[in-house]
Parts: structure tokens; C-alpha cells; sequence
């Protein structure tokens, strides 16, 4: 079994005082996407939902395009359940986690896999997400191992604002650089796209 930090998420995750994140998706420094998340109470529970929406276009043609809507929900500091709906360039894809007495149930595209309670989505958004060892990726449900660098201060210019961070990166098949401001929520993300180009996902 791998050695996952279970007690890391156990914290109540940081959720914004406008209850939403607004981010802008870009390619190669150019718009292509939104990613917005936002936070919702619900008898105890935390609701988080999450919707991406990318269109990559060539000479005015639509060469890809992207869309995925997914909620996470958090009770005691953990996730209990994970809902996704996803539309990767017209191939659908859906997955969902549920918390059963043997642990954290998924069901995706690759079958079903049990994984220890306090696992997390990779959403990325929640800061506690850099403490891990191991994932949930946010597609296919599957445990995916992780490693962590970094964590040294940056400060960083998205637009006209600058936010004071803490950059970390993470290694592995998930691959990412990370941006956390100091309430432990997603200033920025750096990715690479299947292309190679540097895809962004930055603050508004």
C-alpha cells in the first residue's frame, strides 16, 4: 500500500470569503479556458464545485474542446464523496467516489479501486493538497503517487496584482507547478499540454 499522509487533509480546507474562484486558462500566454470553483455549506457538509470550460481554436476552427463539471463533498475535514462529468473533445467520461465503510469507493472509466479515507481529488485548489504522497486523479479516479518540492516564497504579477506565495511542484504523472497564496488557496497553476505547450491557469 503507499504510504499516504491520511491525517493531512483532516483540517477544515481553506474556502474564500466570496465563496468563489474565478481563474483564466490560457495556452501559451493566450485565453483558451475558465475554471471556476465555487463553495457552498450544506447541513455540516462543504460543496465544492468546480467547472472548466476550454476551446481551442485554429484559423477559426474548433480543434479541441474541453469540458468538465465536478463536486467534492467535504465533511470533517475530508472528502466523502466526488461527483465528475467530463467531455474530453467529445468522448464523455464519469466517475464518482462515495465514503463505505472499507474506504473511499471509485468508480471511473478504469473500473473500481478502494483508497484510504483522506485521500484527496487532485483539484489542486486546497494548499493541503501539496502534503500529499499519493492522489485521486480528478478524471479516472485512479490513485496516482505524487512528490513535493518547493515551497519557497514567490512573489508573483498576474494582470495589475501581485499575490504573495508559496511555489511548490509536483513531480510524477501529474506533473504541475503550484502558486498558494497565504490562505492556502490556488493563486496560479503551470501544466504541459499533450502538445507541450505551457498551459496556465491564473487568478483573475
Amino acid at each position: 500500500m503507499l504510504p499516504l499522509v491520511l491525517g493531512a487533509a483532516a483540517s477544515p480546507p481553506p474556502v474564500p470569503d466570496s465563496l468563489r474562484l474565478d481563474y483564466v486558462i490560457k495556452r501559451g500566454g493566450s485565453p483558451i479556458g475558465s475554471h471556476v470553483i465555487t463553495f457552498k455549506r450544506d447541513n455540516g457538509d462543504l460543496l465544492v464545485d468546480t467547472k472548466v470550460e476550454v476551446i481551442v481554436r485554429i484559423l477559426f476552427i474548433t480543434a479541441y474542446r474541453y469540458e468538465k463539471s465536478t463536486r467534492e463533498t467535504w465533511r470533517g475535514g475530508r472528502i466523502v464523496a466526488y461527483r465528475a462529468d467530463i467531455n474530453d473533445n467529445g468522448s464523455p467520461i464519469k466517475a464518482r467516489i462515495d465514503l463505505k465503510p472499507e474506504g473511499l469507493v471509485a468508480l471511473g472509466p478504469k473500473g473500481k479501486a478502494v483508497v484510504p479515507p483522506g485521500t484527496m481529488i487532485s483539484g489542486y485548489w486546497n494548499v493541503a493538497t501539496v502534503k500529499q504522497t499519493a492522489l485521486i486523479d480528478s478524471e479516472d479516479v485512479t490513485l496516482v503517487p505524487i512528490g513535493v518540492t518547493g515551497g519557497e516564497a514567490a512573489t508573483i504579477t498576474i494582470g495589475d496584482r501581485q499575490y504573495a506565495t508559496r511555489h511548490y511542484r509536483i513531480t510524477g504523472e501529474l506533473a504541475r507547478e503550484l502558486w498558494y497564496g497565504s490562505d492556502g488557496l490556488l493563486v496560479k497553476m503551470r501544466g504541459t499540454g499533450s502538445d507541450g505547450s505551457v498551459i496556465d491557469t491564473d487568478r483573475k
